[in-house]
């Protein structure tokens, strides 16, 4: 064995927040398992915005091998999600002088939330980052460790 990368077990969910990058040196590879029929991924860069939307089975990819929009230099946000649990596992390569470093990444767990896409939410009170207004909708700001933060909406199950 010439190296190995330790990862923190996976938990189980129907919704992830997944920090990934690209640039010439970076890039995020994402492994799912135990994947219902269909999974849904979208990509968000930096500031939140809908890049492209995707769907996925139980296979181990680059984000530019799932996404066909990721520019060369990228940071931002995979949002995954089913409708029963599954488990992913993300791995960020870095070619560096003297050959590559992985590291693994956490994917942030949202149990028992869905997602809704920001168009559908208006009246949001971005100065606080969160809306409600008797609806049961919820703004929240979740920050990526290796870009700005996006700012998906969920409303509670």
């Amino acid at each position: 064995m010439i190296d190995s990368t330790g990862v923190t077990p996976a938990q189980p969910s129907k919704v992830f927040v997944i920090p990934v990058e690209r640039t010439a040196a970076v890039n995020t590879g994402m492994a799912f398992r135990s994947v219902p029929e269909r999974l849904e991924l979208s990509l968000y860069d930096g500031s939140g915005n809908l890049i492209e939307t995707t769907t996925a089975s139980g296979e181990a990819k680059f984000i530019d091998q799932f996404f066909t929009a990721v520019p060369e230099e990228f940071s931002g946000s995979v949002q995954a999600e089913s409708s029963s649990n599954f488990f992913v596992t993300v791995l960020r390569l870095e070619f560096i002088d003297d050959g590559f470093q992985l590291t693994s990444i956490p994917a942030t767990s949202v149990p028992s939330l869905s997602f809704r896409s920001p168009e559908v939410i208006a009246g949001r009170d971005d100065d606080t980052g969160c809306w409600d207004g008797g609806t049961g909708f919820l703004g929240i700001v979740y920050s990526t460790p290796l870009g700005p933060p996006i700012d998906p909406y969920l409303h509670a199950a």
